[in-house]
């Protein structure tokens, strides 16, 4: 069974897609019958400093997940 987590991040103005985000990713996780593992949520205003998004990194390895969904990758939430 493919073990995923979901990550949703919303700048700080933008609070009302957050919900969205999340329906969304749960739906496209349950249609593709995966099992989802944990669940982030991260409010921040153009900051690179996202310390929810690195807590799932580090969890994705000892969790065993396969993947993780997002709702869309921005420039700011490249990491190094």
């Amino acid at each position: 069974m493919i073990r995923v987590g979901i990550y949703a991040c919303v700048s700080t103005p933008d609070r009302q897609t957050l919900p969205l985000q999340l329906k969304a990713m749960r739906q496209y996780v349950c249609q593709r019958k995966w099992k989802l593992v944990e669940e982030i949520e991260e409010m921040g205003s153009g900051t690179n400093q996202r310390p929810k998004h690195e807590e799932l990194m580090k969890s994705a390895c000892w969790r065993g997940m396969s993947a993780i969904v997002i709702w869309k990758l921005d420039a700011g939430m490249a990491t190094p």
